[in-house]
């Protein structure tokens, strides 16, 4: 029992889950408001609330709508959308709905999901950093290599959003069913050399952790957000890096030399895309003959009409990823709009990054298809196996359909995006430190046991006296190959699993002579044993301290924002406040709060319908009543007055008579207020408010408040003799 446990503790994925929950589980936090899109995916989401069966997520998009309808958002997330429902119920039974506690099993749900998930990405790296002999000798750099892994996913401050937002459970889905399935794939892989699995139990087994568990966990994926449809294509990119050197290399096997492992990678390739291809279309198909409306608006450098200013804008938002990613500082809930300016001539400054960027990307690529030249070390191929297996495995194939590059999203940039993809980034850091940081270090040695040789040795030790062998990682691959494996790197790695890259064709597990009688009993003499041991040096370790160190720093204070909206969404304004979109929410706040030089002052850029359309001018028009601007407020409404019809005429998704009437109705309250020198003519405007959308509780509100101070005041004036002006 207490070698279990001992286990249990040794495993570098129970601490970097430790940690990652440890770092999210604040009192504040769990407990925050709905905030952000929870009002539309959760709160008022008919499916989640009840208000309609169950049974209606296999029918209705993300937010409630169904499928079929034009204005739906063909977000199909099933899975996510019943987890919330499961929360409601929940709520319901404890009696914490409609309280300020509502909340609080939501967020405890989504830091368990990403502490989980944290744990899986810990046990992924195992997969990834599993050949200890080649970098040292020991088992040591490749843990603490999980561990950095783990650590920095866990911590990172861009997962914020993912986390302590409730709407983006779904990425913490997605990327938990991704795990499960590479882990159940990875950990079932058939080595090269390595026999297929004979009898039903073996191949069963096979067949289901190999192709069953991952296409379930694909498809969960999936539907749960639909990222998660890359998940077969980052499993067959692994495969690939895992038992291949190269593409070149690869189809020479396969068309030449006939290689039975390469005809077996190609078969689990065909079936795993057959898999894709399947659940692709099928989910290509529930979004019916209508298409996601977006606008230019939402998305400018995804929807720019000139190719240059198209593939340039894309990528410099993703050169805005990866310094989110190495300094997560300028971190913001919103990115729409003018956020971030478009490259539209290539004497921007920006383009050169860019071209950076392309250059590695055309780099990973040729050496994907090419490979190392034979001179390479050992320590330079296992370099380049882990680098390209983080990148196209864990980085750009999840990433791949939130690129706008197959299907442009209704987003420029999303921090929550990248929850997965910054797997690929951890992956590569790790790689960095260990690579460069970590050395190893030789223990004394010591006498080994005298042990049973097959046959007397007959080298001539006086022909290697006095020389000594260049360290393993020193070799080129061609040097390895020929050498004869010792027999201490003849038993799988710590994780159980043999390295069985194509460098190593030759099988390295030690065949003993079985036959009876030919066993010579001679006792062969006795070799010095020598350990090592891992070192990091001073810097490494002051380098890894630090960023975890601010890393915390930053969680933490994201991890409160995303826990009150004033403080999200002024964050948001002082790290983006081009953004329309956080210039609203940001002065919504601060209206509340009754901060009304503020949100006046944030909002005004946004103020006149004509910027970014009426809805706004109603929130500016109601802070400029309270500041006893009515003349301002009463010019705006008018300019938003034209702006509706001008929509109404206009017509389309966007312009639905409905949502028209709304935004009519409560710029006619916000007229209604300022209308305060005549109360008979103030009734009349509120009253049209409530003609023009009766479904409009905040305008039948206001029109019974107006009732009930009119009968105050008509009370008042029968019992005293009262004259009130402008009635």
């Amino acid at each position: 029992m207490l070698g279990v446990l001992w286990n249990i503790l040794k495993r570098p994925s129970l601490w970097t889950t430790i940690v990652a929950l440890a770092a999210y589980w604040d009192h504040q936090a769990l407990r925050g408001k709905w905030i952000y899109d929870d009002a539309g995916s959760v709160a008022k989401n008919v499916v989640v609330n009840g208000q309609v069966p169950w049974k209606d997520a296999f029918t209705r998009d993300f937010w409630g709508t169904p499928m079929k309808e034009p204005q739906s958002h063909k977000s199909f997330r099933p899975i996510t959308t019943l987890s919330f429902k499961a929360n409601w119920m929940l709520a319901d039974y404890l009696g914490t709905a409609d309280t300020e506690e509502h909340t609080h099993y939501f967020h405890v749900v989504n830091v368990l999901l990403h502490g989980i998930n944290s744990g899986l990405v810990t046990e992924a790296a195992a997969f990834v950093f599993d050949d200890p002999a080649v970098l040292g000798g020991t088992s040591d750099g490749d843990i603490l290599a999980q561990l950095i892994t783990g650590f920095i996913f866990g911590l990172h401050p861009v997962h914020a959003e993912s986390v302590s937002n409730i709407t983006s459970r779904g990425e913490l889905l997605m990327t938990f069913f991704f795990l499960v399935a590479f882990l159940s794939f990875a950990s079932h892989l058939p080595a090269r050399n390595t026999p297929s699995p004979k009898g039903a139990g073996g191949m069963m087994q096979s067949i289901l952790c190999v192709y069953i568990i991952p296409w379930v966990g694909m498809t969960a994926s999936l539907f749960s957000k639909e990222q998660g449809a890359t998940t077969l294509c980052a499993l067959v990119a692994y495969d690939f890096l895992k038992h291949h050197t190269s593409a070149q290399e690869y189809f020479s096997k396969l068309l030449f030399q006939r290689d039975s492992y390469s005809l077996r990678f190609l078969g689990r390739t065909v079936v795993l895309a057959i898999q894709t291809i399947l659940m692709a279309g099928w989910r290509k198909w529930l979004n019916g003959e209508s298409s996601p409306d977006f606008i230019y608006d939402q998305n400018p450098a995804g929807f720019a009409e000139h190719r240059f200013t198209r593939a340039f804008s894309l990528n410099w938002v993703y050169c805005l990823y990866i310094r989110d990613m190495i300094f997560p500082v300028y971190l913001a809930p919103d990115w729409s709009g003018v956020s971030i300016d478009l490259i539209e001539d290539i004497s921007d400054h920006r383009a050169l990054l860019v071209i950076f960027l392309w250059i590695f990307a055309f780099a990973c690529v040729q050496s994907l298809f090419v490979g190392l030249p034979e001179h390479a070390t050992i320590l330079e191929s296992e370099v380049r196996r882990v680098l390209l297996m983080a990148f196209f495995a864990f980085l750009f194939l999840p990433f791949l359909l939130s690129s706008h590059l197959l299907v442009v999203g209704g987003f420029m940039k999303a921090d929550r995006v990248v929850y997965l993809p910054l797997f690929g980034f951890c992956i590569m850091e790790a790689l960095l430190v260990k690579t460069l940081c970590c050395s190893y270090i030789l223990e004394p040695a010591q006498t080994s046991p005298p042990v049973t040789a097959a046959k007397p040795n007959t080298t001539n030790e006086s022909t290697t006296k006095g020389k000594s062998d260049p360290p393993p990682e020193l070799k080129s691959e061609s040097e390895a190959k020929k050498e004869p494996a010792p027999e201490s790197e003849n038993e799988p790695s710590a994780e159980g699993k043999l390295d069985s890259a194509e460098d190593k064709d030759k099988d390295l597990s030690t065949t003993t002579n079985s036959d009876n009688g030919k066993q010579k009993s001679e006792q062969a003499p006795k070799k010095p044993v020598t350990k090592s041991r891992l070192r990091v040096n001073l810097l490494g370790q002051l380098l890894c301290l630090i960023q975890i160190g601010l890393f915390s720093v930053k969680l933490h204070e994201r991890n409160i924002a995303w826990s009150s909206p004033v403080i999200l969404w002024t964050k948001a304004f002082n790290v983006n406040p081009r953004s329309h979109h956080t210039m609203y929410n940001c002065g919504y706040e601060l209206s509340l709060r009754q901060r009304y030089a503020e949100a006046e002052e944030v909002m005004r850029p946004i103020g006149n319908a004509r910027v970014d359309g009426p809805s706004n001018t109603f929130v500016y028009a109601m802070v400029l009543y309270n500041l006893g601007r009515c003349d301002d407020a009463h010019y705006y409404i008018d300019i938003a007055m034209d702006v509706l019809e001008e929509q109404r005429i206009e017509g389309g998704i966007r312009h639905q008579s409905s949502a028209l009437d709304r935004t009519k109705s409560n710029l006619l309250v916000a007229r209604g207020y300022c209308t305060t020198e005549n109360f008979q003519k103030q009734g009349r405007i509120l009253q049209e408010a409530v003609r023009t959308d009766p479904r409009n509780t905040y305008a039948v509100q206001q029109f019974q408040a107006y009732l009930n101070k009119m009968e105050q005041i008509k009370e008042m004036k029968e019992k005293y003799g009262m004259d009130v002006p402008g009635m």
